[in-house]
């Protein structure tokens, strides 16, 4: 198994509240918890210690499964791996009770596998997108596959095969369901942003031109049948809905360069889209909001400038902001971003270079009622 680190590796909430936004400041915004993210990847004998990814799936009864891309196992000792040590391709979970982290994944610590693996687990393997729980409470996933490139080495020696699309039982993690959802051919990695309004499920994906350095997204819709988008496709146009792919057009209002992950959530009765930008080092994460699936987003706010101490010294790059909602803390939200390293030598040594970081970011509120408090 390559152990190079993936760069790339959300039930949707609605808050029955009165809210009011309220315009702050970045420097208003955001309070970094180190604490948080060792509640979450506790440092036990065989549990995950080091992951990216960091998508969150509200579960209700007070759980949320957060779903990670590659993982490390094992302990940390003031922030260095111990042996023995294992990693993960692909994916890991952790189901959090608001007191109580447990690790998911298959296989045993000696010789572990992820937590969901696809048909062929020897040459491809999955990274999560997004997903949402149906009314009966089985877990819909949308799963995106890649395999290695031939004859190429190196952290980027990969490429996109598809994305399907994945049902689980959350009482025992068992696949229910697979079928495929888009081929390797479509420009646009759809499945990243998920927000559910019967009749349909819409679903969203960023369209990247990294020589430009510019980044878009787009969005697609289908019926639901039986909780599963199953109905003819369409595509917003940037005007109207088209059932012609290649007629997709970028949502307006968005001025950062798209992530290949981010956050799609309903938020005090708004759509919310939680956004790092692509290009930008360290990393700045803008929040933004409509009032319909299809946009437009406004009221852009900076809320977190990313400042990593080890950047430099420790080859750090960061990406992929998400958000948390269901978990708060007084009048605050959870939202975090992914830390990771040029080195392969170091991210085996040292603990910090590939744990996510956790923020907490004022609701601003009138009213409201919290999900479940941390303590």
């Amino acid at each position: 198994m390559d152990k190079v680190l993936r760069v790339y590796a959300r039930k949707l909430l609605a808050i029955a509240s009165i809210c009011t936004w309220t315009s702050l400041s970045a420097q208003q915004l955001g309070r970094l918890d180190t604490n948080f993210t060792d509640l979450i990847l506790p440092n036990t004998p065989t549990g995950i210690s080091g992951a990216d990814g960091a998508l969150s799936i509200d579960l209700g009864g007070n759980r949320t499964l957060f779903i990670w891309g590659d993982s490390f196992l094992g302990e940390l000792d003031k922030n260095r791996r111990r042996e023995p040590s294992r990693f993960v391709l692909g994916n890991t979970a952790t189901l959090w009770d608001g007191k109580t982290a447990t690790s998911l994944y298959g296989g045993e610590f000696h010789d572990p596998q992820p937590f969901i693996v696809t048909e062929t687990p020897d040459v491809s393997w999955y990274w999560p997108a997004d997903g949402y729980l149906m009314e009966n409470g089985r877990l819909v996933l949308f799963l995106s596959e890649y395999e290695k490139k031939e004859n190429e080495t190196g952290p980027f020696s990969f490429r996109y095969i598809g994305c399907d699309l994945v049902t689980l039982d959350t009482s025992n993690w068992e696949v229910l369901s697979r079928k495929p959802f888009l081929e390797n051919d479509h420009p646009i990695h759809y499945g990243h942003g998920v927000w559910v309004s019967h009749p349909y499920v819409y679903i969203y994906g960023s369209k990247a031109d990294n020589t430009n350095f510019h980044s878009e997204l787009h969005l697609m819709r289908m019926e639901l049948v039986a909780g599963l988008p199953a109905g003819r496709a369409e595509y917003w146009t940037g005007e109207r809905w088209d059932a012609n792919p290649k007629a997709s057009g970028a949502i307006s209002g968005i001025h950062t360069a798209v992530s290949e992950q981010f956050s799609i959530r309903e938020l005090c009765g708004k759509i919310v889209l939680l956004n790092q930008d692509r290009y930008r080092v360290p990393g700045e994460i803008y929040l933004y909001q409509a009032e319909n699936p299809e946009g437009p987003f406004e009221k852009e706010q900076l809320v977190y400038t990313v400042d990593e101490p080890g950047l430099q010294a420790d080859s750090l790059f960061t990406y992929n902001a998400m958000l948390h909602p269901q978990i708060r803390r007084d009048e605050h939200i959870l939202m975090s971003y992914n830390v990771n390293t040029f080195s392969e030598t170091l991210s085996w040594k040292k603990g910090s270079v590939y744990r996510p970081r956790f923020i907490w970011v004022p609701l601003a509120t009138l009213r409201s009622s919290p999900i479940y408090q941390v303590k």
